[in-house]
């Protein structure tokens, strides 16, 4: 009873908070694990949430008190929600929300913590984010300075004495067994010391030493975050108290510039949502040797900049300096702007909708379009600012939550399947527009489906040359098709590299088998 108690005392002592030992053993751990998960496997999969979520629980067990945590079952929480978007599909979208997610997490365990400070969360996350790149070797340095002040060598005599011992005592007994056991001798002489090396070898390649001492260094800075108490200082820098009125900033801009600017400002604005509106929405008839195609495409991007400018303006008009929304006028012209803005921003949407029938559907006008819908949450946010009189750090915190919640929502979406069945679909219905297949092949796996629906038509082949850009010969959807479907079986061989998206595709597929899933040829891979 009296040895239990005393190994129970040493483990308590050993997992203690912020224990030194556990947080070096938990790093250790997670090195070889991050071996088998990322570095063996060929491509990556839910691997990566694994690791994630095992790199997240051992941050809390190095940090957990002995009370209960008021921010525990919140971290875990947020650790697992943000490595869903893994879980269905692995991207760069979705490793970044995991990666954050993640970051978050960790940070939130910390007693003291605010959730509704998105801001200072986010800020301590970066912090925690660069800190990887240096802490590992500023942590060695310190614990070797440490053992330097303390006497302590790294094999203390301590070790040796309590260690050494035992050990040539159980050589010794084990040379007997030798001499007793025909069964151990013949284990003892079978062992080739020689092929233990050469397998040694093998597994301690060059790349796979310099992947554990990153993964080491990547790993240690999380297990033992070095976080500030509370992350109200973003806050407080930027707060402006609701109860004073300070005078406004005389400078080179003063409240009657702003006034007529924003006067100016409104009328051209005013000007161009009524073009918009009667050309745009209304289908109003052109003048003379302007084209509709024009009108519409011309200033799309030019107009998402116009918002932004706009938007640059409104803040620092509001900002803490300038503090120009006290004046009634400037505060009503400020509403206006903003609220047409927001119509322009809708109207650049709608523009953009048109350039995609025109033309076809891309990743990078699937960005301007999430881009679009997040600068117009940014500006209905303002007029809620100026409305109910909220400081600019209340501002930042929900730009802030509504860019996270966007991002995670889009994480989601599958992209390449709405991508190609959208321009797909326009090409069936309108077999006069031209199909880019070039870019339909570099959607991967997912494009499947589309190109199913461009198989099923009675007379694809026939009329092969609708579905044609820059190409002057046929194109061999069939081995498209087999090429694809050959990769999407085999990244499913290794459950690291396994997903929900990728599995939902291949019981597609499984339910739909009306050509034979081979793999491809040499000819197909040159035709790819």
């Amino acid at each position: 009873m009296k040895i239990f108690n005393q190994a129970n005392f040493s483990w308590r002592k050993f997992a203690k908070p912020n224990s030194l030992k556990l947080q070096l053993a938990l790093t250790g751990l997670l090195v070889p694990v991050s071996d088998f998960l990322l570095f063996q496997g060929r491509h990556l999969g839910i691997s990566v949430a694994i690791f994630l979520l095992l790199l997240g629980v051992s941050s809390f067990l190095s940090q957990s008190a002995r009370a209960a945590n008021p921010n525990g079952k919140i971290s875990l929480l947020i650790l697992v929600a943000g490595l869903i978007p893994i879980v269905e599909t692995l991207n760069v979208l979705t490793a970044g929300v995991g990666i954050v997610s993640t970051l978050i997490s960790i940070v939130y365990f910390n007693p003291g913590q605010k959730l509704e400070n998105f801001a200072g969360l986010i800020n301590q996350s970066n912090r925690l984010l660069i800190s990887i790149s240096f802490r590992a070797i500023k942590d060695m340095l310190w614990f070797k300075r440490l053992r330097r002040q303390k006497h302590k060598p790294l094999l203390s005599s301590t070790f040796l004495k309590n260690w050494v011992l035992p050990i040539v005592l159980t050589l010794g007994f084990l040379w007997l067994f030798t001499l007793a056991n025909p069964l151990i001798a013949n284990w003892i002489f079978k062992f080739d010391i020689l092929y233990l090396w050469e397998m040694l070898g093998r597994v301690l390649n060059f790349k796979r030493v310099i992947f554990w001492v990153l993964m080491f260094a990547g790993c240690w800075p999380l297990i033992r975050p070095k976080l500030k108490r509370a992350v109200a200082s973003l806050s407080k820098n930027l707060a402006v108290d609701k109860n004073t009125n300070k005078q406004v900033s005389k400078g080179v801009i003063d409240e009657a510039q702003v006034l007529r600017a924003l006067f100016l400002f409104n009328l051209l604005f005013a000007t161009q949502t009524v073009l918009d509106l009667f050309y745009l929405w209304g289908g109003g008839e052109l003048p003379a040797g302007v084209s509709h195609s024009q009108y519409v495409h011309r200033g799309t991007y030019f107009l998402l900049t116009t918002t932004l400018l706009a938007a640059g303006f409104i803040l620092f008009v509001t900002s803490k300096k300038m503090h120009m929304e006290k004046s009634f006028k400037i505060k009503v012209l400020l509403l206006a702007w903003t609220a047409q803005n927001v119509i322009l921003v809708i109207s650049i949407m709608k523009r953009l909708e048109l350039y995609v029938e025109a033309y076809a559907l891309t990743y990078l006008r699937v960005a301007v379009f999430v881009w679009m819908f997040l600068v117009m949450i940014g500006l209905c946010l303002i007029i809620v600012r100026l409305m109910r009189n909220q400081t600019n750090a209340w501002l930042i915190n929900t730009n802030l939550i509504s860019l996270a919640l966007t991002l995670y929502v889009m994480s989601f979406a599958n992209i390449p399947y709405l991508i190609a069945s959208n321009n797909v679909s326009a090409v069936v219905n309108n077999p006069h527009k031209a199909l880019d297949i070039g870019y339909l092949s570099q959607l991967g796996v997912q494009a499947i489906p589309a190109i199913d629906m461009i198989l099923k038509q009675p007379n694809w082949k026939k009329s092969r040359s609708y579905f044609l850009r820059h190409h002057q010969n046929s194109y061999d959807f069939e081995a498209l098709r087999k090429i694809l479907v050959w990769q999407v079986k085999f990244k499913q061989n290794d459950w690291r590299q396994w997903n929900f998206r990728n599995g939902r595709l291949i019981d597609y597929l499984d339910s739909h088998i009306t050509i034979h899933n081979q793999a491809p040829s040499g000819r197909h891979h040159h035709e790819k």
